[in-house]
């Protein structure tokens, strides 16, 4: 075996284990990257699930407006209906 034999050897193992420290720094953050993903993930699932259900409590709420306004409007057709009749009448 020559010397540069000898000192290239040595240096395929440090240019290798270089690569290895390379990659173990790099997983740590592709870990986090692809925590902060799922948390990212999770609050838009429970921001799509929030606004479901507001829309079904806005979608009952304006039932019980028209509801109410179908109720009055009734009775005030009622009241100008009787309120009519008794004019009529006298």
């Amino acid at each position: 075996m020559t010397t540069e034999d000898r000192i290239a050897s040595p240096e395929a193992q440090i240019d290798k284990l270089d690569a290895l420290q390379a990659d173990l720094r790099k997983q740590p953050a592709e870990t986090q990257i692809e925590q902060w993903q799922g948390r990212i993930e999770d609050i838009e699932v429970q921001m799509h699930l929030g606004a479901m259900e507001a829309n079904d409590q806005l979608a009952a709420l304006t039932d019980q407006v028209r509801r109410k306004w179908a109720d009055a409007r009734r009775q005030f057709e009622e009241s100008i209906a009787t309120h009519g009749r008794s004019q009529i009448t006298q």
